[in-house]
């Protein structure tokens, strides 16, 4: 059973935003796609790999690569989030 989920929105405020949804070919599957992409960015994985590269760069620290991972120990996190 499908079910509608609206928003709010000022005519005038938010017209460009409106306009832009209006260009979509589908909007239900662009809202949800665009709702997705955040939820994927902003966990807790995300924003630890986001910190951990930031840290990286910043320290022009190289580290090993295995897998898909970086080689690095607890203690290495820690300075990194600053825990």
């Amino acid at each position: 059973m499908r079910k509608v989920k609206g928003f709010s929105y000022d005519p005038i405020e938010d017209k460009d935003v409106i306009e832009h949804l209006n260009k979509q070919q589908n909007s239900s599957v662009y809202i949800k796609e665009l709702i997705r992409k955040d939820m994927k960015n902003n966990s807790i994985e995300e924003i630890v790999r986001q910190q951990i590269e930031k840290y990286l760069q910043e320290h022009d620290i190289s580290t090993g690569i295995k897998g898909n991972g970086l080689l690095m120990d607890a203690e290495e996190i820690k300075n990194i989030l600053s825990l």
